[in-house]
């Protein structure tokens, strides 16, 4: 799964990016949620099992990152690379019984 995200990333240009385990769990977080960018960072920032769930290494008020990286992360992976990390989220979630089907 990290792979899709590695592969559109630069280690020359840009400022230093958010630590990936961080950004894909509040990606799965927010695909089992069925939240918006907004709404996904708040429950993250109160909840210290969210907090753990992303490998944050202890708790913190803070918000992970600002909402605008959701956006970014699409835009960087463009329209397959956004639905080949869905499918593979969605797979996984559905695997291990995190979702059901409606």
């Amino acid at each position: 799964m990290a792979q899709v995200f590695l592969d559109q990333l630069s280690d020359n240009t840009g400022r230093p990016s958010k630590n990936l385990r961080v950004v894909l769990g509040a990606l799965f977080i927010k695909h089992i949620e069925n939240l918006s960018d907004e709404r996904t960072i708040q429950p993250i920032q109160e909840n210290i099992y969210m907090q753990y769930f992303v490998g944050l290494p202890g708790f913190t008020t803070q918000p992970v990152f600002d909402p605008s990286l959701f956006v970014c992360i699409r835009r960087r992976l463009g329209k397959e690379g956004g639905q080949m990390l869905n499918d593979i989220m969605i797979g996984h979630a559905n695997k291990h019984g995190a979702m059901t089907a409606i």
